[in-house]
C-alpha cells in the first residue's frame, strides 16, 4: 500500500512567511499609492493658489487669517525692513555656488481695521548671497545700514514655516557686525519670542518682486517644483517585491514537495 506523502513543517512555515511577506509588499505599495495622490492633490492645490491673482497683505489679515488659506497664495506687501534683525540660511547651494539665503523681517502696513501705528512684521526670504563656506555673507541690500527704515512694496509668495528644522542658531561675526544663521527658516525659532511675528514667511518671487531687487541684492530664489515626488516608483517595486516573492516561493515549494514526494516512494517513476 502506498503511503501518502505529506509537506514537511519547514515548507508549510516557509510558505507562510512567503504569504507574510507578499502581503507586507502589496500594504506598502498600496501606501506609496496613497502618498502619490496626497502629493498630486496638494500639488493641484498649489497650483491653483499661484494661478490667482495676487491679494492685498496687511498685518491685520496675516495675523487673523488662518495660516491654511495663506500658504501658497501670492500677496503684495508694503512696509518697511528691519534690517537690523536681518539673519541668514546657511548651506544653500545656487548652480554648484555654495552659499547663504538673507532673511529679514519686514514690518507690515497696518490695516484699514488697525489704528494706524506699526502693523506686524513678517519674515522674508530676500534671496541668495555667494558665500564661500557657505556660512556667512555680507548684508549687500539698499537698506544695509541698523535701523533704515526705507518703505518698501512688492509681491511675495506665503510659505510654511520649517518648524523644529532651524536649529542650531549659530552667533557669526562679519565686517557688517554680528548676525545670526540658522539651517532652515524656523519662524518661531527666528523670531524668538517676538509675538508679533507672523507664524508664516514670504518669499520674493524672481519675477514679480523687481521692486524690492535692487542691484546689489541677494539674488531671488525659484520656487520650488511641484513634482510628485518618488511614490510612484517605490509603489511599482513594492508591488514587483510582491510578484518576484510569490512567483519565487510558488516555484520553490513545487520543486521541493516533488522532491519529498520521491523520497516518500522510492519505487515510483
Amino acid at each position: 500500500m502506498r503511503s501518502k506523502s505529506r509537506a514537511p513543517s519547514g515548507l508549510i512555515l516557509f510558505a507562510l512567511i512567503a504569504l507574510a511577506a507578499s502581503a507586507g509588499f502589496v500594504r506598502l505599495g498600496i501606501w506609496q499609492l496613497e502618498r502619490h495622490r496626497e502629493v498630486s492633490g496638494e500639488n493641484a492645490d498649489r497650483a491653483a493658489k499661484l494661478a490667482l491673482a495676487p491679494m492685498q497683505l496687511d498685518a491685520g489679515m496675516l495675523i487673523a487669517a488662518p495660516t491654511d488659506s495663506l500658504l501658497w497664495r501670492r500677496v503684495e506687501v508694503t512696509g518697511r525692513w528691519v534690517v537690523e534683525h536681518g539673519v541668514i540660511i546657511r548651506s544653500r547651494v545656487r548652480s554648484g555656488t555654495p552659499g547663504v539665503h538673507v532673511v529679514m523681517p519686514l514690518q507690515l502696513r497696518a490695516g484699514e481695521s488697525e489704528s494706524g501705528g506699526a502693523g506686524a512684521s513678517v519674515l522674508v526670504l530676500r534671496g541668495w548671497l555667494p558665500s564661500a563656506d557657505a556660512a556667512a555673507a555680507h548684508r549687500q541690500t539698499e537698506a544695509s545700514e541698523p535701523g533704515s527704515a526705507s518703505q518698501v512694496s512688492g509681491v511675495a509668495l506665503v510659505r510654511e514655516s520649517r518648524a523644529g528644522r532651524g536649529g542650531p542658531m549659530v552667533e557669526l561675526e562679519t565686517e557688517s557686525g554680528r548676525i545670526r544663521s540658522f539651517s532652515a527658516i524656523d519662524v518661531e525659532l527666528i523670531a524668538d519670542g517676538n509675538e508679533d511675528s507672523a507664524p508664516v514667511f514670504l518669499q520674493l518671487l524672481p519675477a514679480d518682486g523687481a521692486s524690492l531687487d535692487d542691484p546689489g541684492d541677494p539674488l531671488a530664489v525659484p520656487l520650488p517644483e511641484l513634482d510628485s515626488g518618488p511614490h510612484m516608483g517605490y509603489a511599482i517595486q513594492w508591488f514587483a517585491f510582491a510578484v518576484i516573492t510569490l512567483v519565487g516561493s510558488i516555484a520553490f515549494l513545487r520543486r521541493e514537495t516533488g522532491r519529498s514526494g520521491r523520497s516518500a516512494n522510492p519505487g515510483s517513476r
